[in-house]
């Protein structure tokens, strides 16, 4: 793929976005880029919207020759509500309702909660569908739950909260190698995230060895 033919005015997706990041991140640490450098593009890097903003920040640390490959998008063709960042997939607008068991997660959400309600958003038997989920929330007066399994990470720097509230989290920002990474923006009055308990996890392996017996005991070890 030839450099020229990069569009700087092409938008990019979370995980474009999170790859660069990474990328500059990983400069630093092998000492081409020096700490303040390093935080000054990581800074442009994570509110970059266009393949034009991220080339500024990696464009002397890949090879010309596989800079448009690695600016491409990588994240696999979907179709559907949640797929495109203009489309996204829309919980809790137009009723109160949770979401658990197994379900498809796609890289853009758009979480309402209002009226005072609890949200809860369980991920835990959920499948991503792309390693980034961009969830915007929309809870002035609501308080939305998430609930990841280990492993997960949930980023929760972009999102504001209500000067009388409180959003408090133990997870991660950053997940563990392959796993999804779920990046909260937008605003809450309260709410939380928070790793699945060993009870939960627990309670799901029993689920899914009774629905497989061949599973064996093995299926109810938890971490």
């Amino acid at each position: 793929m030839d450099i020229n033919n990069i569009d700087d005015q092409l938008r990019i997706t979370s995980a474009q976005r999170e790859s660069a990041v990474e990328l500059v991140r990983q400069a630093a640490a092998d000492g081409r880029l020096d700490f303040d450098e390093m935080n000054g593009r990581v800074s442009v890097g994570l509110e970059a919207r266009t393949q034009g903003e991220l080339r500024r920040i990696v464009g002397d640390l890949v090879p010309s020759a596989e800079l448009a490959a690695f600016l491409a998008d990588v994240t696999p063709p979907l179709e559907g509500p949640g797929s495109t960042w203009d489309d996204p997939l829309v919980i809790g607008r137009d009723s109160q309702w949770d979401v658990k068991g197994p379900w498809n997660v796609p890289p853009f959400l758009e979480v309402y909660c209002s009226f005072w309600k609890v949200l809860t958003l369980n991920f835990l038997e959920a499948t991503a569908l792309a390693p980034v989920i961009d969830m915007v929330v929309v809870a002035h007066s609501g308080s939305p739950t998430v609930i990841v399994p280990p492993g997960w990470g949930v980023d929760t720097e972009r999102l504001s909260v209500n000067s009388q509230g409180a959003f408090t989290s133990n997870v991660a920002t950053r997940p563990d190698k392959g796993m999804p990474r779920i990046v909260m923006r937008g605003h809450t009055r309260n709410g939380k995230a928070r790793y699945a308990t060993t009870r939960e996890l627990r309670k799901l392996a029993e689920r899914r060895a009774l629905a497989n017996p061949s599973m064996g005991p093995a299926a109810l070890e938890t971490s």
